[in-house]
């Protein structure tokens, strides 16, 4: 099972701290696409970036910064979803990732739509 108590335990410990949730959301928020940026141009090999359309940790600016650094790569922007699509999402999320992975130079054909926008 990948999912255990002691996983879950772990995960939440920050947040059980005192201020520990405050520290968490004050470092995300915090978090900037230039962090990574600097380096992201190396970046050869095919990516998909999902990124949720509502996100309030994690501003959707830096999705696109990462988008336009990553030369290879494929930015999908789910609708009303929050900051971690994979949970938000999850069947979603799922769909793309399995097709992305299958295209050996990893495109997705799937489309705009009510749920998603691919750029």
């Amino acid at each position: 099972h990948l999912i255990t108590g002691d996983r879950i335990s772990n995960v939440l410990r920050p947040l059980s701290a005192a201020d520990g949730h405050h520290s968490v959301l004050a470092t995300s928020r915090n978090w900037r696409a230039n962090r990574i940026e600097h380096d992201a141009h190396m970046i050869n090999q095919p990516t998909l970036i999902i990124w949720g359309e509502e996100d309030t940790v994690i501003g959707i600016h830096n999705g696109y910064s990462l988008h336009d650094s990553i030369l290879n790569s494929r930015f999908v922007i789910l609708k009303n979803c929050g900051h971690v699509p994979a949970e938000e999402k999850s069947e979603l999320v799922s769909e793309l990732v399995t097709e992305f992975c299958r295209d050996k130079r990893g495109r997705i054909e799937t489309k705009n739509s009510e749920e998603m926008s691919v750029v």
